[in-house]
């Protein structure tokens, strides 16, 4: 009887740890950059509703509330659960409503942090301009993925290499280069990883060059924009790459960035382009040099080459002979 429970208390010890190994052989596919930031522009918000210092709350933008995170990513995750994950990481609390997981509808209320030893509570929507029934509605929580004011956090399947920055707002995104009523597409400036594009970077021109070293495998492209609300793609032929990822490049390859704002009709709430702006960049390699066959091959190490090897022996039979030559000729004129 001891011997069989033992063996039952054995397996029910087994089975409770079962869900620990599998947590433990669950790797992350890998990391996201998420920040935490609130510059958002007071001044603005008090000019637009014609507001004095005393009238709001937080005066003075807290600035730089959690530094650029290396967070870990999960396969299926939203960029919401990776977001909280950063929270917990900084014992921040948070207020929210919907689900984080993908398609939950989740929307960042609120957090509540430590600023120079002071607990600063349910920071977020309406903290700025809590009693006025207009104003407040500015103030609040903005979330730009890899250069985009786009979806929701959790309507964004996170990815390695994703960055997740969350921004307070003073304004509904305009101080954050978000702004509705400005509804532009435009690509306003191109960064490249490496190689020299030509023509340099214009509104007005759509197709450039972008010449790269011959051993040169991979680039990416940065861009800045008027209206960070406008969706950007980045493909090369049916393939997409996410903002600043590696995009595999031969001599030829066409690189095409489309971006689209979207608007929605006051009437019917249908979305609608507003504007797209669009430009190509052909990827260009040198033609490697032409060798010369009449060149003898380099030694990197200094040694010497087959071909100086059969110079010498040249030299060699070349002057022996000629001595003896000289030799044999002088003999035979003393004997005539």
């Amino acid at each position: 009887m001891k011997k069989l429970v033992s063996i039952l208390l054995a397996a029910l010890l087994v089975m409770s740890c079962l869900p620990l190994i599998a947590l433990a052989d669950e790797a992350p596919i890998g990391y996201a950059t998420v920040r935490i930031t609130d510059n958002g522009d007071r001044e603005a918000l008090m000019d637009m509703f014609g507001l004095d210092e005393d009238e709001i709350e937080y005066a003075e933008p807290f600035g730089e509330i959690v530094p650029a995170t290396q967070v870990p990513v999960y396969a299926g995750e939203s960029a919401a659960q990776v977001l909280i994950r950063l929270l917990e990481m900084n014992g921040i609390t948070y207020t929210a409503s919907g689900e984080a997981e993908l398609y939950g509808g989740f929307y960042l209320k609120t957090i509540s942090f430590t600023r120079d030893g002071e607990a600063v509570e349910n920071f977020g929507e309406y903290s700025i301009t809590p009693d006025d029934d207009w104003a407040k509605y500015m103030s609040g929580w903005m979330v730009k993925v890899n250069n985009c004011f786009g979806d929701g956090l959790s309507y964004i399947e996170a990815d390695d290499e994703d960055v997740i920055e969350v921004l307070y707002t003073c304004t509904m995104g305009a101080d954050l280069g978000s702004d509705y009523a400005n509804p532009s597409a435009a690509i306003t400036a191109l960064t490249v990883s490496t190689g020299e594009l030509s023509p340099a970077y214009s509104q007005d021109v759509k197709a450039y060059t972008l010449t790269v070293a011959e051993d040169v495998d991979v680039v990416k492209i940065g861009m800045e924009m008027e209206n960070y609300g406008a969706a950007v793609t980045c493909t090369v032929g049916e393939v997409s790459y996410k903002y600043m990822r590696a995009i595999p490049v031969t001599n030829g390859t066409v690189i095409t960035l489309k971006s689209v704002f979207t608007a929605y009709d006051n009437t019917t709430y249908e979305p609608y382009t507003a504007d797209e702006d669009e430009i190509t960049i052909t990827v260009v390699k040198p033609e490697p040099a032409a060798e010369d066959p009449t060149e003898a091959p380099d030694t990197p190490d200094g040694s010497k080459t087959i071909l100086d090897y059969i110079t010498e022996v040249w030299n060699m039979f070349y002057n022996y002979f000629s001595q003896l030559w000289a030799r044999v000729a002088a003999f035979f004129g003393k004997l005539f």
